[in-house]
């Protein structure tokens, strides 16, 4: 099997697809209906074939080789083409992920409350236009004009929490304070991402019913559709499937060792928080599950035709490049068709299922561990599905390094100039780390024919970072008056800030890497540079340069470049930023590598040495130009 070149193809995935183009499509006529009838006869043919899933499978293996840990599922006209599973079930590596294996999916589950509201109004036990004070007829004046649409569309005028995340209150407590404070903007009048929100549609759900709102989703969607591994207090859980957060932003265990009373599970956190977030989260399911979620919905059993329409109608714009439905985000594919998605993360976990009616394609991804790895999946496997090209990717070929091989590469380098960068252990992989952003730099391939070179709209970005990290969030104001509440952006930006200050010092400035232009946006990849580390930051501009907070803060990056060795050769591979480089090793006398060449994909190659005592570096200041040395691209 070869399919980097995409000609040779395992028979077995050429059967199973010969075996599906022969089954009857899926019915799929109600969600095509949601797009004006003369964009879709303008789309493409789908560009799936047997040869795109090769190379989706490639990317998925070489991401599990760099640390993805989680399952992944691809159904094409509804039956599973990739079933893929990376990593552990928890930290100890006992037993491997699978299909089965159970996870928090999150803000995920918005679309099973949204639904359940959607079923209600074909039932006609409410509408979608009613206002809030029909179920809670007490509630204050400036709440009356939220509506069931309203909530649903992230456009009540709540904020997205009203308490950290760790912090635990009931829902009815959290009803109140939603009440009590007053709205970030007049009902209807803007997007803002509200957990508060489906919290609050749960409660109406459960009004209406006279249950609890799990009990009423096994009943209505879960059991009938056989998704006997989803809920949270209802399945019989097998405790051996559920897989464990990993990584720093992990908690003891799994989201079920989270206590449901008022009992301590560790200091800080005295009862479980996902209690609050039911109807806008605390949901568990497989990548099973989801993808029988997927059939049912696109089946259009689940809901009419009216329904699904409402479901995945296009009401707020979340970002330049994406709206806002009943629960589902609304985009356009790599190939050009219609694309609902929703994604949800909590502590290590991150889950994402993204709808391609069009093509007849589904794709569930759960992750115990978010990482670049797992985003950079989210970003990447749609596209290499759909025809795009195939990333760079690092991988081994043959046996891994040994251990005396690693040995040798490990150490402290430095390139012309004075950039300096490390090269690390990470447990049995190795890591190209550097607070130098130029060091960086030449570690990373930048596609050049999307960097931007308009140095003010750069520079407005920096600017606007910067100032949130040292705490004034007023030149994001003065740019973006329209953007949602200022006081919560200063405070996240804040907090990072304090936290990285105690991992890394303290803030010395803020560089421009670089910018890079997307179809409705621009990234602008900047070096947020403390006096032991540095963090990446993506910020992300509309058409009119303004930054983009509203969906999701500046995306933060790590500054870890992966490292592969195999011989004589070495390759980075930055997950966050896409971009990979070659080196070849010069090794001295005693085998120890004494110094890395970089081959640039334009002009003459960055020799690296090693550093010793006896040769001494003269460490540069850090610039804010852009990144236009050839070398460095």
């Amino acid at each position: 099997m070869q399919p980097e070149d995409g000609n040779v193809i395992d028979a077995k995935c050429e059967r199973r697809l010969w075996y599906v183009r022969r089954r009857a499509a899926v019915v799929t006529t109600c969600l095509l209906a949601v797009a004006p009838s003369s964009e879709v006869l303008a789309q493409p043919k789908p560009a799936v074939t047997a040869a795109t899933i090769a190379h989706a499978r490639t990317l998925l293996l070489r991401a599990g080789e760099l640390g993805f840990s989680g399952s992944v599922q691809v159904l094409y006209r509804g039956n599973p083409v990739i079933v893929h599973g990376s990593g552990s079930v928890g930290p100890t590596g006992r037993r491997p992920i699978s299909s089965r294996t159970v996870f928090d999916i999150g803000s995920v589950a918005k679309q099973f409350t949204a639904t359940a509201i959607l079923k209600l109004e074909e039932e006609g036990r409410l509408r979608v236009t009613d206002s809030l004070s029909r179920f809670f007829p007490d509630i204050p004046n400036d709440k009356r004009g939220i509506t069931v649409h309203t909530l649903l569309t992230h456009t009540s005028g709540l904020r997205r929490d009203y308490s950290s995340p760790m912090e635990f209150v009931t829902r009815d407590s959290m009803f109140r304070t939603a009440m009590r404070e007053p709205l970030e903007s007049r009902p209807g009048a803007r997007f803002e991402y509200s957990n508060p929100g489906y919290v609050i549609l749960g409660l109406i759900v459960e009004r209406l019913v006279d249950r609890p709102l799990e009990e009423h989703l096994a009943r209505t969607i879960w059991i009938p559709y056989r998704m006997t591994q989803t809920g949270f207090l209802r399945p019989r859980w097998d405790r051996s499937i559920v897989a464990q957060g990993i990584g720093p932003l992990a908690f003891p265990g799994s989201s079920l060792d989270l206590p449901r009373s008022a009992r301590a599970v560790r200091p800080g956190l005295p009862v479980s928080p996902a209690v609050r977030y039911l109807g806008a989260g605390a949901v568990l399911s497989t990548a099973d599950d989801m993808a029988q979620w997927a059939r049912a919905l696109t089946s259009g059993s689940v809901l009419g035709a009216v329904g699904l329409q409402k479901l995945f109608g296009r009401y707020a714009d979340a970002t330049p490049s994406q709206a806002y439905g009943y629960g589902w985000f609304v985009r356009t594919s790599p190939s050009g068709t219609p694309w609902f998605s929703h994604h949800g993360n909590y502590g290590a976990y991150l889950a994402e299922l993204s709808l391609f009616p069009t093509d007849s394609v589904a794709i569930v991804m759960l992750t115990n561990g978010q990482s670049d790895a797992a985003n950079f999946i989210r970003a990447q496997l749609p596209t290499v599905l759909f025809g795009g090209p195939m990333p760079v990717l690092p991988h081994s070929t043959g046996a891994p390094p040994s251990a005396a091989a690693r040995a040798g590469v490990i150490g402290e380098y430095v390139l012309p100039g004075g950039h300096e960068f490390s090269i690390v252990a990470d447990g049995a992989q190795l890591r190209a780390r550097t607070p130098d952003v130029r060091a960086s730099a030449a570690m990373t391939r930048w596609p050049a024919a999307r960097l931007v070179r308009d140095s003010a709209l750069l520079t407005r970005a920096q600017h606007i970072v910067q100032s949130l990290l040292q705490g004034n969030a007023e030149p994001l104001r003065a740019v973006s008056p329209a953007q949602p509440p200022f006081a919560e952006v200063q405070q996240f930006f804040a907090r990072r800030a304090n936290a990285w200050s105690e991992s890394y010092g303290a803030l010395r400035s803020v560089e421009i890497l670089s910018g890079l232009r997307r179809a409705a946006t621009t990234d602008t990849y900047l070096a947020a540079i403390f006096a032991r580390g540095t963090v990446m930051i993506r910020a992300e501009q509309d058409s009119a340069g303004r930054l983009v907070v509203n969906a999701n803060p500046p995306t933060i990056l790590s500054d870890a470049h992966h490292l592969v060795l195999a011989g004589d050769s070495v390759m980075t591979f930055n997950f966050a930023l896409g971009t990979a480089a070659h080196g070849v090793l010069e090794r001295g006398a005693a085998g120890r590598v004494d110094a890395i060449v970089w081959q640039a994909p334009s002009g003459e190659p960055l020799r690296a040495l090693r550093k010793t005592s006896r040769v001494p570096i003269r460490r540069r200041e850090p610039t804010t130009t852009t990144l236009s040395d050839p070398r460095t691209q």
